[in-house]
C-alpha cells in the first residue's frame, strides 16, 4: 500500500509527477487487491482486527506524505 498512496499523494501533491493513466489504473487494481486481502466482512463488522488493519493502512499513507515532505523539504541538502 505504500508504494500505491505514493503514487496517488505525489500525483496529487508533486507537479513533476503527474497522475497518469497507467497510475491511476494500477491504483485502482491495488485498492481493489488490498480490499480483497482484508474482506468484505470489514465492511459489514468492525472489531479490533479490523482496526489493526485500518492502523496499517493509515502507516502507509503516512510513509508516502514523509516521502513528498522529503522531496520537497530537503531539496538542495547533501545526502550526507
Amino acid at each position: 500500500m505504500t508504494a500505491i498512496f505514493a503514487a496517488v499523494v505525489t500525483g496529487l501533491l508533486l507537479a513533476e509527477e503527474p497522475l497518469t493513466t497507467k497510475k491511476i489504473i494500477s491504483t485502482a487494481l491495488g485498492l481493489i487487491g488490498v480490499s480483497c486481502i482484508i474482506g468484505p466482512s470489514a465492511l459489514t463488522e468492525f472489531d479490533l482486527g479490523n482496526l489493526a488493519q485500518l492502523a496499517i493502512l493509515g502507516a502507509a499513507l503516512s510513509y508516502a506524505f514523509a516521502g513528498v515532505w522529503g522531496r520537497v523539504a530537503l531539496t538542495g541538502q547533501p545526502p550526507l
